[in-house]
């Protein structure tokens, strides 16, 4: 009974580290060997349940990429808008200063066709 619990207690202390690649070989019909089968089948299924969480944590690093590039990609936007609006501000702010001028001559001319 001894060495059969020892290999157990082993193999227990395996998986607690983190390996769940192991197995424990097969026991006869007796309660040790009925404890292997469950402590095979519980380590298979930890196995199975740290894959999916790779693979989800994979996904969903993926995602998180993909978001980020996005948000790149509209900050780049809002900073070229943001050049346009600029352009388009001085743009304005030179037509306004021009219709000034124009103004401004406009009333020297209508001030000299009045002495004239």
């Amino acid at each position: 009974i001894v060495r059969p619990l020892g290999r157990v207690m082993t193999f227990v202390e395996h998986v607690g580290e983190g390996d769940l690649t192991g197995t424990l070989g097969e026991g006869g019909h007796n309660e040790i060997g009925r404890l292997k089968r469950t402590l095979n089948a519980m380590v298979a299924g930890l196995a199975d349940l740290a894959r999916t969480n790779r693979t989800a944590t994979s996904d969903l690093n993926a995602a998180a990429a993909e978001i980020r590039a996005s948000a790149q990609e509209q900050a780049a936007s809002v900073e070229e808008q943001f050049a346009a609006v600029q352009e388009t501000a001085a743009t304005v702010d030179e037509i306004t200063h021009s219709g000034a001028q124009i103004t401004k001559r406009a009333g020297e001319v209508i001030a000299t066709a009045q002495a004239t």
